[in-house]
């Protein structure tokens, strides 16, 4: 696994990564910045992480977002 985009740092309530698997596939990886939560991944084409790579990495937390259905 390799992080990609670490937007960890764009809220403090929500931690947000891109990431690729070591089989070549991308993910988000979401988790709410609370004690005891779980960790969601979601799978996502080479496509669309190509153009969050694009992207700062505040515009790249708001489209993983949108993209995982909260915002």
């Amino acid at each position: 696994m390799k992080v990609i985009i670490d937007a960890s740092n764009a809220s403090t309530d929500i931690l947000i990564w891109l990431k690729q698997a070591n089989d070549g596939h991308y993910y988000i990886e979401r988790k709410p910045n609370k004690s005891r939560s779980s960790v969601d991944r979601f799978p996502i084409s080479i496509t669309f992480a190509e153009k969050l790579r694009m992207m700062t990495t505040e515009e790249a937390w708001f489209a993983m977002e949108r993209y995982v259905g909260v915002n």
